[in-house]
């Protein structure tokens, strides 16, 4: 006998011939088909197919605090808090933000008007070079939304990216070599965006500013894409804040 998969984002089998076969790869928030052949000795063969759905965890993200997959990535992903140490995870997939549609992971809640979030991205998975964690404001959860990301990425460094029209075209301003852990910020004020990173929270280097005009009600959060659609990328994000507030030139965190 030997079992092989027939549908679901691909995952390993090993020990396929023998009692003990394992599986290895799954990914949460999808469904399996596998297929257990055998032949009965005299040159027949039948199969069995097992359908296995993989439950994605809950979030326990605190109100008003949501997640959802933006876009059509292939494997699903999931985001969870921890309260004792104050630290979202994120998990994600997705081609990219960039360009349209986008395809990624979002932690965000709704805001009205003005604001700014800081954040410190502390680890980020190597899924790829241009793998994306940041700080984002977004009009909606449509792939092709208007937003604003500052973000840092294991091998392209720091960027503010922006898409100002409805499915239009992407825009980049590259910040400077950096790598998780870094703190990343970004602020609106009215239709001005403006991206700002530092290496300790209480110094910060302005990477760009755009206009774009995007309605009041928006969303403001966290987001990761693993730029290898099907792979799932980890960031952990400590020390978010949202403020109303310009951001002042110290450190916010006492």
């Amino acid at each position: 006998f030997s079992w092989s998969q027939i549908s679901g984002p691909t995952a390993t089998i090993t020990n396929s011939s023998s009692a003990n076969t394992s599986v290895t790869g799954l990914l949460s928030g999808n469904t399996y088909v596998f297929r257990l052949s055998a032949g009965d000795g005299k040159g027949g063969i039948g199969a069995d197919d097992v359908q296995v759905s993989v439950q994605s965890p809950p979030s326990n993200l605190p109100a008003p605090w949501v997640t959802t997959d933006v876009g059509a990535v292939a494997a699903a992903g999931s985001a969870t808090y921890n309260s004792s140490t104050a630290t979202f995870t994120a998990n994600g997939s997705g081609a990219d933000i960039w360009d349209t549609p986008d395809e990624f992971r979002y932690i965000y809640h709704p805001i009205n008007g003005d604001v700014t979030i800081t954040a410190r991205v502390a680890s980020l998975t190597n899924t790829n070079a241009w793998a994306k964690a940041g700080v984002m404001i977004r009009a909606s959860t449509g792939a092709g939304s208007q937003h604003a990301f500052t973000a840092v990425t294991p091998g392209n460094g720091l960027n503010f990216q922006r898409r100002t029209t409805t499915n239009g075209v992407s825009d980049n301003t590259a910040g400077g070599a950096a790598a998780a852990p870094y703190w990343v910020r970004l602020q609106r004020v009215g239709n001005t965006f403006t991206s700002s990173a530092s290496t300790n929270g209480a110094t910060w280097t302005t990477i760009g500013s755009a206009t774009i005009a995007m309605g009041a009600s928006a969303q403001v959060g966290l987001a990761v894409t693993s730029h290898a659609d099907g792979a799932i990328a980890t960031a952990t994000f400590t020390n978010v804040q949202i403020s109303t507030q310009a951001p002042s030139t110290q450190n916010p965190f006492p």
